[in-house]
């Protein structure tokens, strides 16, 4: 932001569809098809013992689950003490994040 070397590093770390659109700055609808289902929350998927016999399990995995999306952004000292001195302001998507289920 200022051309300073960096000190901080701030990690953006989506955990769903609704924080990936946000750091996207796009609606849900907008994401591609595999990622509007996106989430780290794996479903519970039985018996983890009985992998090892379902001849199946290896068509079963799902790659998007792996996929990393954390986002790194270095700034400087002085570009972290302009981000802290403006105001909050909430995101209209934030609204719409999944909360979640228990």
């Amino acid at each position: 932001m200022t051309g300073a070397a960096a000190t901080f590093g701030v990690i953006f770390f989506p955990a769903n569809r609704h924080e990936l659109a946000l750091l996207a700055r796009c609606e849900v609808a907008d994401l591609p098809d595999v990622l509007q289902h996106w989430s780290l929350r794996q479903p519970y998927t039985g018996n983890s013992i009985l992998d090892r016999i379902d001849p199946l399990v290896w068509a079963l995995s799902d790659p998007w689950t792996k996929l990393d999306m954390r986002v790194v952004m270095p700034l400087s000292k002085r570009a972290m003490a302009n981000i802290l001195k403006q105001p909050i302001v909430e995101p209209a998507l934030l609204n719409r994040c999944e909360t979640p289920k228990r």
